[in-house]
């Protein structure tokens, strides 16, 4: 009995010292969990950091300093601004007038003289004045003989008074060298000039001789209306002159029926009248050169609305003018007058009560030209592509 017993308590020892060996054995792992987070944090702190990989090419940081020279490095090329299509055509048109301009005032004026008696006794000019061809404001145009007796006319312009100081000043300083200018570069539908020559009270323009008339003549002369057709081709043949006048820097400013002159066989037509031309651009400034205003009294019927108001651009000034020509020649008179208010849609009254009836080509050309707003109105390069002077 005391035997089993002993087993008894023996084994319950036994199975207590496991019991207690467990729990410390879960302690211990409990205290193990806690603590792996401090003694990872403590390798952390103590470990050497592994050095970095040998990289094939040095990073900037490793990278020799470069050598300190006494020249500047050379700085990137710097490529030209870019220039629209429109800027380039203007930067062209420029240089194409500068150049025309210059070449313009390289001529001299005309060849000054102490009278009359001087073209005869020395340069053995004859002029006939019994024999007038036409007249105008300022001017008489008279047939004449040169030294070699060919036959010329000349126009004998007054620079005493009553012409005024200003049409005198452009006669003597600009119209003179323009045509100086037109008569060694001649164009078919100009009339070709020979010399130029100026006395104290008159100037002397030598020109060729032609035969055929002016359009204001051929129009009264006709006991009928004249159709579009009919002077279609010599509208073209003025719009050529225009068109040349402007390449060259050339406004012509007097744009009518008189002064446009056919040839003997009347085939075509030669832009006459220079005697207000006058030049469009300012090369020393590189700037279109504006007219000064006209007085209402010099007005005249072939003269854009903008001349009366302010001053004024030349070239688009003689599109209008054109404008007016033609409906000049297809009823017999101009369009307006000085009492003109309504300029854009005066014109097609003036037809109708003219019995005359525009093709629509043509109104779609005078639609183009007869805007008040010079701005907006077409300009003389575009003019020789409408489809009215093409049919």
């Amino acid at each position: 009995m005391f035997l089993i017993e002993f087993v008894s308590s023996s084994d319950q020892g036994a199975e207590g010292g496991e019991e207690k060996k467990k729990e410390e054995g879960e302690e211990q792992k409990t205290e193990e969990i806690e603590a792996a987070p401090k003694l990872e944090e403590a390798k952390q702190e103590t470990a050497q950091p592994e050095p970095p990989a040998q990289s094939p090419l040095p990073s900037d940081s490793q990278k020799p300093a470069p050598s300190v020279s006494n020249s500047s490095p050379a700085s990137p090329p710097i490529s030209p601004p870019t220039t629209s299509p429109d800027e380039e055509k203007l930067k062209q048109d420029r240089e194409r007038l500068n150049k025309a301009i210059q070449k313009i005032l390289k001529f001299k004026g005309p060849t000054l003289i102490n009278d009359e008696e001087y073209l005869y006794t020395r340069l053995h000019y004859r002029i006939f004045r019994e024999k007038e061809i036409a007249s105008g404001t300022y001017s008489a145009f008279y047939k004449c003989t040169n030294v070699e007796r060919q036959e010329h006319v000349v126009k004998c312009t007054s620079l005493s008074s009553p012409t005024p100081l200003k049409y005198k000043e452009n006669v003597l300083n600009t119209s003179s060298k323009i045509c100086r200018y037109l008569g060694e570069n001649p164009h078919p539908n100009i009339i070709q000039f020979y010399d130029i020559f100026a006395s104290p009270t008159k100037a002397y323009f030598f020109m060729e001789l032609l035969t055929g008339g002016n359009l204001e003549s051929w129009v009264r002369g006709r006991r009928k209306a004249l159709k579009e057709d009919d002077i279609r081709k010599f509208c073209r043949d003025i719009a050529e002159a225009i068109n040349f006048l402007f390449i060259c820097g050339i406004a012509h400013r007097a744009i009518k029926p008189n002064h446009g002159v056919f040839t003997a066989q009347r085939n075509y037509v030669k832009l006459g009248g220079f005697g207000m031309a006058t030049l469009i651009w300012d090369s020393v400034k590189s700037a279109h050169i504006k007219q000064k205003k006209v007085a209402r009294d010099e007005w005249q019927p072939f003269m854009a609305p903008e001349t009366l108001k302010n001053d004024y651009d030349p070239v688009v000034s003689d599109v209008w003018s054109f404008g007016v020509l033609i409906i000049h020649l297809l009823t017999g008179k101009p369009p307006f007058d000085a009492r003109t208010k309504n300029f854009e849609k005066y014109w097609e009254t003036h037809c109708r009560r003219r019995d005359f009836i525009p093709s629509p080509e043509l109104k779609d050309l005078m639609s183009k030209i007869f805007v008040v707003d010079p701005s907006e109105r077409m300009n003389i390069s575009s003019l020789l592509h409408q489809p009215w002077l093409n049919a």
